[in-house]
């Protein structure tokens, strides 16, 4: 008898992905790290139907591992007949300053499958280690170590730190632009990996983006560092039911679609 073995849905993913509400956002800067365990948004994407469509074709992929290819296939035709596609006028509805966008380009499309992919997954592998955390308690942090290895991250190479160290809520993976490695867990540790490592883990600890000091941050141009610092929050890390904004735009309106 032939055996056929299918991967599985991550279910743990799947679920948080889709507790999040849509949020209609101008800015990147609108939604706020860890405010995006609760919201699915896509900046200048200012209808509800494109959000829905979007964040569909999104949750397709993450139940049928679709390759950015296929995503960028089925959803392409959609955003068509729905007008956001190449360059348009879009209004910030705070500033009522009316700039030139590039809407649903291969580019765009390709930073919205990467971010919500990477942040799903890891949302459910955060679940999934906090669900056996008695039993194994201690994270360790893995880089790839390639030649595009970044320097603060090949510094934190085999940290091993308890899950609970608050040094994780902001460098547990994805924690950058393309950011792949992720930690494993297990039972214990020895007094010299804590102590050696922990040590190195606080000395390099504000090498990516000065963590905790952005909170005035000024609109960036650039994809890998608006990834990077929403990127900032550890996914799944209890943020799904706290939403608090705490840039320097958080009094601009933030309009939620039920």
């Amino acid at each position: 008898m032939r055996i056929e073995l299918k991967a599985l849905p991550p279910a743990e993913a799947v679920a948080l992905f889709r507790q999040k509400g849509l949020t209609i956002g101008f800015a990147w800067q609108d939604v706020w790290k860890e405010s995006h365990a609760a919201a699915f948004t896509v900046a200048k994407a200012m209808r509800a139907d494109v959000l829905e469509a979007i964040r569909k074709e999104v949750d397709r992929a993450l139940i049928e591992g679709r390759t950015l290819r296929q995503f960028r296939n089925d959803l392409t035709p959609t955003l068509q007949k729905l007008g956001w596609r190449g360059k348009a006028p879009v209004t910030d509805p705070l500033t009522s300053e009316t700039v030139l966008a590039q809407l649903g380009s291969p580019r765009r499309l390709r930073t919205i499958y990467d971010v919500n992919m990477r942040a799903s997954l890891a949302a459910g592998q955060w679940q999934r280690i906090n669900r056996v955390r008695a039993r194994r308690p201690y994270l360790r942090y893995s880089a790839v170590l390639d030649d595009r290895t970044r320097p603060d991250h090949r510094a934190w190479h085999g940290t091993v730190l308890r899950i609970d160290d608050p040094w994780w809520n902001t460098h547990f993976p994805p924690n950058g632009w393309n950011a792949v490695a992720p930690p494993s867990s297990f039972p214990s540790a020895t007094s010299g990996d804590l102590s050696l490592r922990s040590e190195r883990a606080r000395r390099f600890s504000g090498g990516r983006f000065a963590i905790g000091a952005l909170a005035k941050l000024p609109r960036c141009r650039s994809a890998s560092i608006r990834a990077g610092i929403t990127m900032s929050e550890t996914p799944g890390s209890g943020a799904y039911d706290r939403w608090r904004p705490t840039n320097s735009r958080a009094s601009r309106p933030i309009y939620a679609v039920s």
